[in-house]
């Protein structure tokens, strides 16, 4: 009989250049270099440093580029009501084409 782990998958919010280009669908990190998303900078064990890029950061930042939100606009995430945003983002596409 095998075990079934039950613990549940934990998606990262922080991740590493690699990482970063893969969730954009790129093998390459040169990606990001084109893009205008900057890392955070975390302090590791021993003074280093490692550069981690935040996943709602690089959705956001999407968003924006795709016109389904400003950037500007500061949204909580627990509290944006999916069809809401969607709704806010079609009335900004209508009146555009107005």
């Amino acid at each position: 009989m095998t075990r079934v782990d039950s613990q549940p998958v934990i998606t990262p919010r922080l991740l590493n250049k690699k990482q970063a280009a893969a969730y954009l669908g790129y093998k390459t990190t040169i990606i990001l270099e084109n893009l205008d998303i900057r890392p955070i900078s975390i302090a590791t064990v021993g003074g280093r440093y490692r550069e981690l890029y935040d996943r709602i950061a690089i959705d956001r930042y999407l968003d924006s580029q795709s016109g389904i939100s400003n950037i500007g606009e500061i949204v909580s995430i627990e509290e944006d009501d999916p069809d809401e945003a969607f709704r806010r983002w079609d009335e900004g596409r209508k009146a555009h084409a107005a």
